[in-house]
C-alpha cells in the first residue's frame, strides 16, 4: 500500500508488492522501504527513482534489479544484484553481492559491501564510476573491474580476499587512488590488454604474487604506491607494458621489487627498492626502458639485475649495502649503464657475467666490500670513465674469459690492486689512471693478453706495472707529469704536474689555495674575477681526480658558499 508525507516521497511498509508499488509511483518519486525482507525477483526499471531503506542490515530486497535510460538513486539496503544500463545512478551504504555498470552508465557508489561473486564493481562499456570507500571482498576474480572504454576514478576502496583486487583490462583508463589492495591471491592491483591511466598512494601489501602486475599492451603511470610483503614482486611488467613508475616504494617482496620482463620497457623514476629477498630491480627477458635516480638497497641478491637479453638505460640510480653487487649483469644482457652510485655493496660495485655486453659510463664505485666493477666469464663491457675508489680489493677486476673494452677509468685508494687481469681475460685497457692503490697499480696476470696501453699508474704501494705471462702482452705506460706548475704557500713553494694544461682560471684557483690553504667559493670567484666559479672548481675538481691528484676538494660549506681546500699531503 501507498501512502505520502510529501509530494515527491512514497512510504512503502515491509509486507508491499515491491515491483507493483514501484511501477505505480510517478518519475522521479523517492521510495522511504520501511525496515523488512521486500521480494523484488527480476526487476527492470526505465523511470527515474530513489529507494531508500532503513539501512543495509534492516532493509532487505530479494532479486536482481535492472535500471535503465533513467536517473535512480539506491541507499540504506541490501540488494541480490545489480545492472545499470545507459543511465545516471547514486549508490550509497548498499550490500550487494555485484554490481555491474555498462553503456553510457555514469555512476557514483560510495561506502558499499560488495562480495562473494565473481566480480564485486564491474565498470564496462563507456561508463564512468566514481568508486569511494567501498569494500570488495572474497570476490572470485576482481573486486574492482575497469574494462572495455571505461574511465572514472576509484579512492579509497577496500579490496581485500579476491582473485585480484582492483583489474584494468581493455581500454579502460581509471585512475585509482588510496585503495588498500591486500592478501588477494594473485595481485593487489592488475593492468591487462591496453589498460592505462593512474595509480597513486594505493597500498598493494601481501599480496599471493605481485603488489601490481602489468602484461599485454599496458601502459599506466604508477605513482607513490606502496607494494610490500608480496609473494613474489611488489610492481612486475611484462608482455609489451610500458608507462611509468614514479616514487613507489617496493619492499619486502620475496622476490624482486620491480620486474621488467618478456618485451615491456616502463620507464622507472625515483622508486626505493630495498629489503626484497632477490634484487631491486630486476630485468629478463627483452626488458628495456629506462630506471634513474632508483635507491636500490639492503636487498639479498643484487641492486639491479640484469639478465638473458635485456638491455635497459640506468642512470643515476644509488645502490648500496646489498648483500651480492649493487649491479649486475648476466646472459647476454647489454644496454647501458652512466652516473649510477654503487657503493658498500657486500661483493661488487658493478658486475659483469657470461655473455654480458653492456656500456658502462661514469659510474663510481666505491667502498664496496670486494672490487669496484668485476668481468667474468665471456662478458664484453664497454667501460668507460668509470671511478673505483677505495673497495677493499680492487678497483677494476677482470678474469676468466673477460674481454672488456676499459678506457680512461680512475682506479685509486683501492686496497688491492687498481687494475687486475687474470686467468684468460683479454680486451683493451687505454688511458686507465691507477694511483695510490694497496698493492700494484696495473696486474696482469700469467695468462692474461689484453692490449694495455697509454695507462697512468702511480703512487701505488707495491709497484706500478706487473706482468707476468708466457707471452708478453702489449704494455705501454703513458707519462704521467707533461705540464708543471709551481705553487707558493706558508710552508714553501712546490711543484705540481699535470697530465693536462690548465686554464688561466683554473691556475688563479690553485695558486690562491695553496697560498690561503681555504676559501669559500664566494672568495674564490672574487679572487679570480668569475661569476660561475661553481661550475669551474666542480670541472676543476673531475679533471684533476681523473688525473690521480686528489689534493682540491670541497671540505663542507658556510655562508658563502661551498669551502674548498687544496691538501699538499695528497699530492
Amino acid at each position: 500500500m501507498l501512502s505520502t508525507s510529501a509530494s515527491a516521497e512514497f512510504r512503502l511498509a515491509a509486507a508491499a508488492d515491491l515491483p507493483a508499488e514501484l511501477a505505480r509511483l510517478p518519475e522521479g518519486a523517492t521510495a522511504l522501504l520501511a525496515p523488512g525482507r521486500y521480494r523484488l525477483g527480476e526487476l527492470t526499471l526505465r523511470r527515474s527513482l530513489r529507494v531508500v531503506g532503513a539501512g543495509l542490515e534492516r532493509t532487505v530486497l530479494e532479486g536482481s534489479l535492472r535500471l535503465e535510460q533513467g536517473q535512480f538513486a539506491l541507499l540504506d539496503l541490501t540488494l541480490g544484484s545489480l545492472q545499470a544500463l545507459d543511465c545516471q545512478l547514486e549508490l550509497e551504504r548498499c550490500r550487494l553481492p555485484s554490481i555491474a555498470f555498462e553503456g553510457e552508465t555514469s555512476a557514483r557508489v560510495r561506502f558499499c559491501l560488495c562480495e562473494g561473486e565473481e566480480v564485486g564493481i564491474r565498470v564496462g562499456g563507456n561508463a564512468r564510476a566514481e568508486l569511494e570507500g567501498n569494500r570488495c571482498c572474497q570476490c572470485a576474480l576482481y573486486g574492482i573491474l575497469f574494462q572495455d572504454e571505461s574511465s572514472g576514478r576509484a579512492v579509497q576502496n577496500d579490496c581485500s580476499g579476491n582473485q585480484v583486487g582492483i583489474g584494468v583490462v581493455g581500454q579502460a583508463v581509471p585512475e585509482l587512488l588510496g585503495n588498500h589492495c591486500s592478501q588477494n591471491e594473485s595481485a593487489g592491483i592488475a593492468y591487462h590488454q591496453e589498460g592505462g591511466g593512474l595509480a597513486r598512494n594505493n597500498d598493494c601489501e601481501d599480496n599471493g604474487h605481485h603488489g601490481i602486475c602489468l602484461g599485454g599492451q599496458a601502459a599506466p603511470r604508477l605513482q607513490g604506491n606502496s607494494c610490500c610483503h608480496n609473494g613474489f614482486c611488489g610492481i612486475d611488467y611484462s608482455g609489451q607494458a610500458s608507462g611509468s613508475a614514479e616514487s613507489n616504494t617496493c619492499y619486502g617482496n620475496q622476490a624482486y621489487g620491480i620486474q621488467v620482463g618478456e618485451s615491456s620497457e616502463p620507464r622507472l623514476l625515483a622508486n626505493t627498492c630495498s629489503e626484497n629477498a632477490q634484487a631491486g630491480l630486476a630485468y629478463f627477458g627483452r626488458g628495456q626502458g629506462s630506471a634513474s635516480r632508483n635507491q636500490c638497497a639492503r636487498n639479498q641478491l643484487h641492486g639491479i639485475q640484469v639478465g638473458e637479453e635485456a638491455a635497459p638505460s640506468l642512470r643515476g640510480n644509488i645502490c648500496s649495502h646489498n648483500l651480492l653487487s649493487g649491479l649486475a649483469y648476466y646472459g647476454k644482457s647489454g644496454g647501458q649503464a652512466a652516473h649510477n652510485e654503487l657503493h658498500d655493496n657486500q661483493y661488487h660495485g658493478l658486475q659483469v657475467c657470461e655473455q654480458a655486453r653492456p656500456v658502462l659510463c661514469d659510474n663510481v664505485c666505491r667502498t664496496n666490500v670486494m672490487s669496484g666493477i668485476a668481468c667474468f666469464g665471456e662478458s664484453q663491457p664497454v667501460l668507460v670513465r668509470n671511478h673505483c675508489l677505495q673497495n677493499q680489493l680492487h678497483g677494476l677486476y677482470v678474469g676468466e674469459k673477460a674481454v672488456p673494452v676499459a678506457h680512461a677509468n680512475l682506479a685509486h685508494e683501492n686496497q688491492g690492486n687498481g687494475l687486475l687481469f687474470t686467468e684468460e681475460a683479454a680486451g683493451l685497457a687505454t688511458h686507465n689512471q691507477a694511483d695510490a692503490n694497496g698493492r700494484h697499480g696495473l696486474y696482469l696476470g700469467h695468462r692474461a693478453t689484453p692490449f694495455a696501453r697509454e695507462n697512468q699508474c702511480r703512487r701505488n704501494l707495491l709497484s706500478d706495472v706487473v706482468t707476468l705471462g708466457e707471452v708478453e702482452p702489449v704494455v705501454s705506460v703513458a707519462p704521467v707529469r707533461r705540464h708543471r706548475l709551481t705553487l707558493e704557500s706558508e710552508g714553501g713553494a712546490f711543484e705540481l704536474g699535470l697530465p693536462f694544461e690548465l686554464k688561466p682560471t683554473e691556475r688563479a684557483v690553485l695558486e690562491h689555495l695553496a697560498r690561503y690553504g681555504r676559501m669559500s667559493e664566494a672568495a674564490l670567484g672574487k679572487a679570480v674575477g668569475t661569476r660561475r666559479i661553481g661550475g669551474l672548481l666542480e670541472s676543476l675538481v673531475e679533471r684533476l681526480n681523473r688525473a690521480g691528484f686528489l689534493a682540491l676538494g670541497r671540505e663542507g660549506d658556510g655562508p658563502e658558499g661551498n669551502v674548498y681546500e687544496l691538501r699538499r699531503d695528497r699530492l
